[in-house]
């Protein structure tokens, strides 16, 4: 199967802030979740911004989602049909500009080690930290 991240740059109605956020965490993204291929959500909010691409540099909020599937374009369908339905109500909190980049995973996930060597989890002659807790 192949591993997608999916980013949402979003930001709240002025003023609405609050349900904005209430609304996307405890609605929009356990909704997301329902759908197959879509295993997990992280959101963040901009603290600073170091140059980049100006069409982004007004949104204040950012998901990624992970993808695993083998039909990407299968698991938007399902999320386009779902939106402002029952089963994924939208909120008047959220602005209408979004911007939404998807990207291909092409390698593990790469963590620091404690003793400032980095290690791709679970890569071949690198313990996993499954490993790494068990002997410890």
């Amino acid at each position: 199967m192949t591993r997608y991240a999916s980013m949402v740059l979003a930001n709240p109605v002025p003023g609405r802030e609050d349900v904005f956020n209430d609304w996307y965490t405890h609605v929009h993204i356990p909704d997301v979740l329902t759908i197959d291929g879509i295993v997990a959500a992280t959101r963040y909010r901009l603290v600073a911004q170091r140059g980049g691409d100006p069409a982004i540099a007004g949104f204040s909020y950012l998901t990624i989602y992970e993808i695993e599937t083998d039909d990407l374009r299968g698991v938007f369908r399902t999320l386009v049909t779902r939106m402002g339905t029952a089963l994924m109500p939208m909120s008047d909190a959220i602005a209408p500009e979004r911007a939404f980049y998807d990207w291909e995973v092409l390698g593990p996930r790469v963590l620091a080690d404690p003793d400032g060597v980095a290690a791709a989890a679970g890569a071949q002659g690198l313990p996993d930290a499954a490993a790494s807790e068990e002997s410890a």
